[in-house]
């Protein structure tokens, strides 16, 4: 309750201006006699400045100043003086004879939940809003803590989708809030608008690509999940048409904590650690070893061979001898041919992860600061991997005269990561070792990665296997580094000319220096330069500057109405420079600077874009019962051609909340409110996409580099996207807002779209940007929250929340009708957008020959499908019927225990690592039918219909068959693609907060120990050893698992205490 009240403190003035317009002299001159009173906060008899007192059913009335204090000329008679402020129950006194009136007014709880942060952080009363925003209070993301902070809102917020891509610790998270929009194949074109303290920031992603990469994460996940406040979600482009194309997708308004005045100084304390271990590991066979055909690999001389790296061999029974000859490994050693049942397991270890804050915050009336420091240190469940962040963050908030205030804020954000897991195919990840090594090799026979030469231990002699890498060699001498140094601030002076009308000015920046190391020892099995090595460093600036102005008109009320609004402008400032050296090998072996290097290739890109933008906003409110709300914006952005570069787009919503006009306030219905919303909504491109860009290729001829341009074609005419979004919705609160539902539905489609798409080749470019394309999503969106049953001191509340988006491709251009997101040849997928289909559709890159009349598959004589000669095949789509989750909270005395569980239904994953492990004998699901093959006692039925149209009955080697439908690149993805959807154990806690009279004699204010586990468990899911939510990148080709690092479940203690 406290920390709501400092929160109101700082806008009372503000929200009251409503009261106050036109109280002219011509008012005095009605008024007979002056009364005057103070007004405190009954919990804590503090003053409260800013409240609304005016004469019921008249325009005479005036705010308390910050005392708390007010004088009032009254007419003279009888009547009825009302004492009202946000978040408090509203207190009429009769006047009578009273000339004084000390009053006390009472926190309501319903009340305080229906102020939030809207676009460019101005709060607004929920009543007011023609569309919807979710809230999640600062206490949900800081108990149980995520390194990436917007984790925390998974399963929380309706209507949005965070996928934490399989990418380890401190990795990206995909997040789209109601659907996809954008078909632009480049770029996080889906994602939404991050705005810390009205100020936006950038946000970079990462993620692989088909044949490896790191993800060295995002830029929300810098944040210090102790220092926020809130975080309200915009969902709509009516809910941030405000912020131009930069909230065409959605906005997350994230409100950092304050100073608060009261006595001294005030320490929070909060130390974590969380243990982390593998939540879902591949499902393998522990019955066959190494070799084919049911037999053991060896030569010609019948010597047990190291060539083979599938695991169709004999049973493993710890056999020592192959035909009277000792069993020896690659290493020359004596070796049992013996299950490893554990041998994945057993390479991960278990991860930590301490997270330490402290927050010092006072202040007066006057002044408020606030400091915080908090470290984050990580260590992975993969050896070698660390991570550590250190933030320190400072806000200064300061009334420099009656009319003029101050508000700073600096936050410095190091963060050092060491050796982030590669992904995909790169040789280098540990998966693909893991996942495509034969199930009798044991690993400790690995962990000396290195032969007395210094060539890297392998599990071959045989040649031609420059990919076998063996995981600790990647691990331990392959290694990537990454610090990221980050600003984020900002400058804000707020001038008060009168009551209602203010102007505030303000400059925020964000600014952060990337450096990056890429590390493969001499002697990388896989390297192609002369001593097989590779060493290279990344530098980037990357700088965002925001500057504007905000005039705020909110005069008091004429009786029934009262207008408001706003006039803003904002000058957008983002620029790039990068270097990346390439040492092309080592001269002294393993010793890595640049200097070094046997040769050096450099390359280097700089980026400039501005955007001048204008907005306004007003609202009209009458009686509290009825909203309207306008707002306009225009853009000019540098990234567009002159002609086209300025552009406009309007919004429009209205509220009305029928419960108070039609009087229905009753024990039943407390609350009801239809709401309605229209915006229009443009977008840019990025910069310099109209230029001819002309680049000195790294590559040389006869030792003369040479220059080319690019190979896409600048577009001659290129317009703005336009987004159309249409919101209805209704808000309800029963029994006195102990159950309140909120749902919509939405309608927005997305056209004009800018990309790439192909072009013919003898024109001399691969591609040419064009306008095409629109993209449809409408969707419902349900929230039902309320208290379940209260008695005594057990209190029980539930949230849920329910969403089904659809998105539909509904145009491209007239030379377009498929558009690829990412053709990965060797994953035998594609993602596409399809002209009249969903968004998200997977395609296969060979298919079944299947029967028009059932759809069975055809089955050959050899007693194999047949492939259809066709080949592409629709084979899924990735994105969800509906999502869900749901939040138990129950509360007795002191103890609080709450979880929630995520619930995803539909949509489809293909597991390039289930298609691989099959081939090689590994998968689990590939045992069946082969102690019967290899006794003569029976094999592996296809199932399908031969082409006479009878059932299949051919036995066939179960290896032949998985051989022949699973593998690399040639693999029928059909066979491998599942159900992703999942209902998961998302997050678990459980407190105990000491009791006040145990405090009472001591420095403490609060203290609470709490237990917490994060994604602890599938409830159900439908994807044989691997979790559903596992991807490799963060762009629009989801719904592809190829080789991902393990997610993890988290559990640990969190110490919470006050001074």
């Amino acid at each position: 309750m406290g920390l709501l009240k400092t929160n109101f403190v700082y806008m009372r003035l503000l929200l009251s201006f409503l009261l106050i317009l036109f109280f002219t002299s011509g008012l005095q001159a009605q008024a007979d006699r002056a009364i005057s009173g103070r007004v405190v906060d009954k919990d804590d008899g503090e003053s409260m400045p800013g409240v609304s007192v005016y004469v019921k059913g008249t325009s005479v009335g005036t705010i308390t100043d910050i005392e708390g204090s007010f004088t009032l000329n009254v007419p003279d008679g009888t009547g009825v003086l009302v004492f009202s402020f946000v978040g408090y129950s509203t207190q009429e006194i009769a006047i009578e004879n009273q000339t004084f009136f000390d009053v006390s007014l009472e926190s309501d709880i319903y009340e305080l939940q229906t102020v939030v942060v809207t676009a460019l952080g101005i709060e607004k009363e929920e009543r007011a809003l023609g569309y919807t925003s979710q809230e999640v209070g600062g206490d949900q993301i800081s108990l149980a803590k995520e390194i990436n902070v917007v984790n925390s809102l998974t399963g929380k917020v309706a209507g949005v989708f965070v996928n934490q891509a399989g990418t380890g610790p401190g990795g990206t998270s995909k997040v789209v809030i109601r659907g996809y929009a954008s078909v632009n194949p480049a770029g996080s074109s889906n994602s939404p608008l991050y705005v810390v303290d009205g100020v936006p920031m950038t946000n970079p992603q990462g993620g692989g690509s088909e044949f490896g990469g790191v993800d060295f994460g995002d830029g929300i996940s810098n944040l210090n999940p102790d220092d926020i406040e809130s975080i309200n979600v915009l969902k709509g482009p009516s809910a941030s048409a405000l912020y131009g194309s930069r909230g065409q997708n959605g906005v997350i308004m994230i409100t950092t904590k304050k100073g608060a005045s009261g006595k001294g100084l005030g320490i929070d304390v909060s130390s974590s650690i969380m243990l982390e271990t593998p939540l879902v590991l591949p499902e393998f066979q522990d019955e066959y070893g190494r070799g084919s055909g049911g037999n053991f690999p060896v030569d010609n001389n019948g010597n047990f061979s190291d060539n083979a790296r599938i695991s169709w061999g004999e049973r493993m029974l710890g056999q020592t001898e192959v035909g009277g000859r000792p069993l020896l490994n690659w290493t020359g050693q004596p070796t049992p041919y013996a299950s490893q049942e554990d041998n994945i397991s057993d390479f991960f270890r278990t991860g930590k992860t301490y997270i330490n804050s402290v927050t010092l915050s006072g202040g007066n009336e006057m002044s408020q600061g606030i400091l915080s420091i908090s470290n984050l240190q990580n260590e992975g469940i993969m050896p070698n991997n660390e991570l550590e962040r250190t933030t320190v963050n400072l806000r200064i908030s300061h009334k420099l005269s009656k009319k003029l205030s101050f508000d700073g804020k600096v936050n410095y954000i190091r963060q050092e990561a060491f050796n982030r897991p590669n992904l995909a195919l790169s040789p280098d990840n540990p998966m693909n070792s893991l996942i495509s090594m034969p199930r009798s090799i044991r690993l400790r026979d690995l962990e000396n990665f290195r032969n007395p030469d210094g060539s890297p231990r392998v599990y071959t002699n045989a040649p031609g296997t420059d990919f076998w890498q063996n995981p600790y060699w990647a691990t331990n001498l392959n290694t990537n580094e990454d610090t990221r140094d980050r600003v984020l601030g900002f400058v804000s002076i707020k001038y008060d000319f009168t009551d209602w009308l203010s102007l505030q000015l303000r400059s925020g920046t964000d600014f952060y220096h990337d450096r990056r190391e890429f590390r493969n020892a001499t002697g990388t099995i896989y390297r192609t330069t002369p001593d097989k090595s590779f060493y290279s460093v990344y530098n980037a600036r990357i700088s965002e500057t925001n500057s504007d102005f905000l005039l705020m008109f909110n005069p008091a009320p004429r009786e029934k109405i009262s207008i408001s609004g706003i006039l803003g402008g904002n000058i957008l400032k983002e620029r790039s420079e990068t270097v990346n050296n390439i040492a092309q090998g080592l001269d002294i072996p393993d010793f890595f600077v640049l200097q070094n290097g046997l040769s050096i290739l450099t390359t280097e890109g700089r980026a400039e874009r501005e955007v001048h933008s204008l907005y306004a906003s007003a609202q009209l409110d009458y009686k509290k019962v009825l909203f309207l709300e306008v707002s306009a914006r225009n853009d000019w952005s540098s990234s567009l051609p002159p002609d086209n570069r300025s552009y406009f787009y309007p919004s429009v919503s209205t509220s009305f909340v029928f419960s108070d006009l039609l009087d229905l306030n009753n024990n039943f219905l407390s609350f009801g409110k239809l709401r309605a919303s229209f915006a229009q909504v443009g977008n840019d491109t990025r910069p310099h996409q109209l230029d001819l860009n002309y680049f000195v290729n790294t590559l040389t001829h006869d030792g003369q580099s040479f220059g080319q341009v690019t190979r896409t074609q600048p577009p001659v005419d290129l317009k703005p996207e336009e987004t159309n979004s249409f919101e209805i919705g209704i808000d309800l609160a029963f029994f006195q807002g102990r159950l309140n539902l909120d749902a919509n539905y939405y309608n927005a489609g997305t056209r004009n779209q800018i990309y790439a798409t192909p072009v013919s080749r003898p024109s001399g470019f691969e591609s040419k940007f064009i306008n095409g394309g629109l993209v449809r999503n409408q969707g419902i969106e349900v929230l039902l929250s309320g208290e379940v049953l209260r008695k005594n001191d057990f209190t029980w509340t539930s949230m849920i929340n329910f969403s089904r988006n659809r998105s539909t491709v509904e145009e491209l251009s007239d030379q377009v009708n498929i558009l690829s997101f990412g053709a990965f040849d060797q994953f035998g997928v594609r993602v596409q957008a399809e002209v009249g289909e969903p968004f998200g559709n997977i395609y296969a890159d060979r298919s079944y020959l299947r029967d028009p009349a059932t759809g069975q598959r055809i089955i050959g004589d050899n007693g194999l499908p047949i492939p259809d000669p066709d080949g592409e095949i629709k084979i899924g789509n990735f994105q969800p019927d509906w999502l869900a989750g749901v939040t138990n909270t129950f509360t007795f005395k002191n103890f609080t225990l709450s979880f929630l569980v995520d619930i995803k239904k539909g949509g489809d994953i293909y597991s390039f690592s289930n298609a691989v492990a099959a081939a090689n004998g590994n998968a689990e699901f590939t045992l069946g039918q082969r102690a019967e093959w290899y006794a003569g006692a029976g094999g592996y039925v296809a199932e399908g219909i031969r082409e006479d149209g009878t059932p299949n009955t051919q036995e066939i080697d179960p290896q032949e068959y998985w051989q022949f439908v699973g593998g690399q690149a040639s693999a029928f993805a059909e066979e491998f693609i599942y159900d992703a959807g999942f209902v998961k154990l998302r997050e678990l806690t459980l407190g105990y907060q000491l009791p006040k009279k145990i405090l009472e004699k001591t420095v403490f204010t609060k203290v609470r120990l709490s237990f917490v586990g994060r994604n602890l468990f599938f409830i159900h899911k439908n994807t044989p050893g691997f979790d559903p939510e596992a991807t490799f990148n963060s762009g629009k080709s989801q719904g592809i698992e190829a080789f991902a690092f393990p997610s993890t479940r988290s559990f640990g203690f969190n110490l919470n205490f006050s001074i």
